[in-house]
């Protein structure tokens, strides 16, 4: 009786972890980011925006030109190499943006708010060295009460490094 019951528990284990296993998402690494899904993320001021990435250098230098708007509820994330000073611009730009400067460890260092089209070829940089560049809809820093020093919260689908340990 013993031999059947360790049977049919280490069946039914085996069965449970099978599924947990295949339930599980596929991740790819790209260059320090893990996605999980296709959906990318975050959380600021405890608002939840929908994320576009600009990974690459094209993609960094490219940006939002040329594009007509940015959903409510999106914006792109450019990810540097390593902290720094980016200038950015509004070449070719056809609508007002907020940018939202983050450091290594996932806080707002720096806002810049409004930089419309009319602006080039100003350009606008973090007062503080920077590794991501968070840019959204014109107004968005004001209407969630987006601070320099609140944290960047990403949901479970996409993470950036591991947080560091203290």
């Amino acid at each position: 009786m013993n031999r059947k019951l360790a049977l049919i528990s280490t069946l039914i284990l085996l069965g449970f972890v099978f599924a947990v296993l295949d339930s599980q998402p596929i991740e790819k690494s790209v260059e320090n980011v893990q996605i999980v899904s296709d959906q990318k993320i975050l959380s600021i001021g405890g608002t939840r925006i929908h994320l576009e990435i600009a990974d690459e250098p094209s993609e960094r230098e490219h940006g939002l030109s040329g594009r007509e708007s940015l959903g409510e509820d999106e914006g792109l994330l450019f990810i540097f190499d390593e902290p720094g000073i980016y200038p950015f611009w509004m070449k070719e730009m056809r609508f007002p943006i907020d940018i939202i400067w983050i450091d290594q460890n996932w806080t707002v260092v720096d806002i810049t708010k409004n930089a419309t089209p009319e602006s080039f070829p100003q350009t606008f940089s973090s007062k503080k060295p920077a590794r991501y560049a968070l840019e959204v809809n014109s107004g968005f820093v004001h209407q969630a009460a987006v601070a320099i020093g609140d944290e960047v919260v990403f949901s479970n689908l996409f993470e950036l490094e591991p947080r560091p340990t203290e």
